[in-house]
């Protein structure tokens, strides 16, 4: 990855992690946003659930339609040993790391 992980807060490291485990796990031979969608709403104490949650949202529901989602991605056979970062993702990123300069934060947090 051309992103500098030592840049990201504990949390947003770990989230990381899950969203390319979870891509390889179901033969995804890319990681992408939505994969990250899915670790943060799979992690019970983490900011999406709570903002969700906030806003009324159907966090169940939620969690359902990701999935959903993440069934309809194509998979490869056998699965790959670990899927790379797709371009989104990057985008996403580099724009956290932007914000990051911008506000004079010394890491890539999840909020």
């Amino acid at each position: 990855m051309g992103f500098d992980e030592s840049l990201l807060t504990d949390k947003s490291s770990q989230l990381l992690r899950a969203a390319l485990e979870l891509a390889a796990e179901r033969g995804h031979s890319s990681v992408g946003c939505l994969h990250l969608v899915k670790a943060m709403l799979d992690d019970d104490d983490g900011l999406m659930r709570s903002v969700l949650a906030q806003a009324a949202a159907d966090v169940p529901t939620a969690r359902a339609d990701v999935s959903d989602a993440l069934e309809r991605l194509p998979t490869q056979v056998p699965h790959p040993e670990r899927a790379a970062p797709s371009k989104a993702l990057m985008t996403a990123l580099d724009r956290a790391e932007k914000a990051r300069v911008l506000m004079k934060d010394a890491y890539v947090a999840v909020d």
